[in-house]
Parts: C-alpha cells; sequence; structure tokens
C-alpha cells in the first residue's frame, strides 16, 4: 500500500514538474514575442515618423567688452 502511494505521488509530482515547464516556457515565449515585436514597433517608428526638429533662424545681438 505505502508503494502505491509513492508512486502516485511520484507521478503526481512529475505531471506537476512538466506542467510548470509548459508554462514557463509559454511565459518566455510571450516575453519574446512582445520584445521582437516592440522592436520591430520602435524600427518602423523611427523610419516612418518625422522625427526632424522643426528648424528657424534666431538672431542675437551679443555685446562684447573689447576694451
Amino acid at each position: 500500500m505505502a508503494r502505491e502511494n509513492r508512486e502516485k505521488h511520484r507521478n503526481t509530482a512529475e505531471t506537476i514538474k512538466e506542467g510548470q515547464k509548459t508554462v514557463l516556457g509559454r511565459l518566455f515565449k510571450l516575453v519574446f514575442v512582445l520584445v521582437v515585436l516592440g522592436g520591430i514597433g520602435l524600427t518602423g517608428y523611427a523610419y516612418l515618423a518625422d522625427l526632424s526638429p522643426q528648424q528657424e533662424q534666431i538672431t542675437v545681438p551679443v555685446t562684447l567688452n573689447a576694451d
């Protein structure tokens, strides 16, 4: 009877470990996909968006103290 309980417990523990592996694998895959999509989005925004500043000429008079 004790042997059957040990076998049952071992099988349950192995099932839990396998379940945790699949959850962690899916989580890492999700994070990887989000990082790749974020990189693609950032690259697309950098190429397609108008990121150049507006230019205008500013003149400021300067007084020099040259004695």
